[in-house]
C-alpha cells in the first residue's frame, strides 16, 4: 500500500502520469504544494528547479481553499485566518507572459503573488494555458490573461488584460451588486 499526497490509500501499480507539466496538490486547510516541471517558476517555491516530490509554495497563506494548475502557472484560493473553506483571496505564480497571474504586469513570479483586486470573495478558481478565471460570491466571474480567442469573455478585442476583468453577461447565480 502506498500513501498518496491527498490522503487516499491505494495499491500498486501507480496510476499513469498526467500529461501536464506538474500536478498541484488540492487540499483544504493546508499550505499549497506543487511538484514537476518548474522552468518558469510554476512550482512557486522560489526556484526554477524541477521537483519529483511536493514542495511548499512560498508566500502562500497557511490555508489554501483550492488550487488549479495551468500550462506553466498555478492559482490558488487563499483562506482568511481561521477559515476552513472558501471564500478567500486569489494568488497566482509561474509564467506570466500574457498577464495570466493577474498582477498588473507580464513578469514571471517564482512565488505566489496576490491577484489585483481579488483579496476576498473568491469561491472557485481556474487556470488555463495563458489565462485564469475566478468565480466570486454572488456569481460574478472575472478573468485575466490572454484574450486571443475570447478567453476573457468580456466581448472586447483580442488584447488581453494583466488584471481581472468582468465576464460580459454576468456569471452564475444572482447578479452581483
Amino acid at each position: 500500500m502506498r500513501r498518496w499526497p491527498w490522503g487516499l490509500r491505494r495499491r500498486w501499480p501507480a496510476p499513469a502520469p498526467r500529461p501536464w507539466p506538474r500536478a498541484p496538490r488540492r487540499r483544504f486547510r493546508s499550505a499549497a504544494r506543487c511538484w514537476g516541471a518548474n522552468f518558469r517558476g510554476a512550482l512557486g517555491d522560489g526556484t526554477r528547479s524541477d521537483s519529483r516530490t511536493p514542495v511548499r509554495v512560498k508566500r502562500q497563506a497557511k490555508g489554501t481553499g483550492a488550487i488549479d494548475g495551468g500550462y506553466e502557472h498555478s492559482c490558488a484560493i487563499v483562506l482568511p485566518e481561521g477559515a476552513t473553506e472558501p471564500p478567500g483571496g486569489a494568488r497566482c505564480w509561474g509564467a506570466n507572459g500574457y498577464g495570466q497571474l493577474g498582477v498588473g504586469d507580464t513578469t514571471d513570479r517564482l512565488v505566489a503573488a496576490q491577484v489585483r483586486r481579488l483579496t476576498s470573495g473568491v469561491i472557485a478558481i481556474g487556470a488555463g494555458r495563458s489565462h485564469s478565471c475566478a468565480l466570486l460570491q454572488g456569481g460574478l466571474v472575472k478573468c485575466w490573461g490572454s484574450n486571443e480567442y475570447g478567453q476573457l469573455g468580456n466581448g472586447g478585442p483580442a488584447q488581453g488584460s494583466t488584471t481581472p476583468v468582468r465576464v460580459k453577461g454576468g456569471g452564475f447565480g444572482p447578479p452581483a451588486p
